[in-house]
Formats: structure tokens, sequence, C-alpha cells
């Protein structure tokens, strides 16, 4: 969890505290990786656990995370660039991950 001052005045001492959760890869870092997940062109066994890996990171962290996620996906506020995205994700090739390790992403 970070610790942001407040911005109320000189003397002001409250803090707002974001938390960000506990993962080794902040928002930045899994949104460049589902992205280059995403542009491999075949996706093959590697990329698909991978892709599989983010996705749990993503759902196993506060909402704070994944709004971070998705803020970097959309290339800094693009709800179009962000549109094109999501719509790769729910593309994404699961065929080589078995089926009870398969993450069904319309429903993240």
């Amino acid at each position: 969890a970070g610790r942001m001052p407040s911005l109320g005045g000189p003397g002001q001492t409250a803090t707002t505290t974001f938390d960000l959760g506990c993962s080794l890869l902040g928002p930045a870092e899994v949104a460049i990786l589902l992205q280059s997940g995403l542009a491999a062109v075949p996706q093959g066994r590697q990329v698909q656990q991978n892709q599989r890996m983010l996705l749990e990171i993503l759902v196993s962290q506060p909402p704070l995370f994944l709004k971070g996620v998705l803020y970097e996906l959309s290339n800094n506020g693009s709800s179009r660039v962000l549109t094109t995205h999501l719509l790769a994700l729910l593309d994404l090739a699961q065929d080589v991950v078995r089926s009870h390790a398969r993450v069904d992403v319309a429903d993240l």
C-alpha cells in the first residue's frame, strides 16, 4: 500500500492510502506482458500459460490494481485502444491449456 500526502494545504497531515495489492508486478508490467502475449502470432502453449497466469494475478489483486492495468492497456485513456485489447482478450486462444485450467475471460 502506498501513501500519498494530502493536497489540502500546508500543515495538514492527512494521507490517502492506495491498496495496489501484493504482486511483484505492477499494473504497467502486467499490461505490457498482456499486450505482448496478445501480439504473439502463434499463441503456443507457453504464451497461453503466461496469459492465464497474468489473468490470475489480475483477479487476485484489489480493484485499484485492475483499474491501473486497464488504464495502462488503454494507452493512457484511449477507449478505442482499450476496446481493442479487451476484444483480443475475449478471443484469447486457450486450446493448448487443459480444459479444467482454462479461464473464462468473459466472466472476469
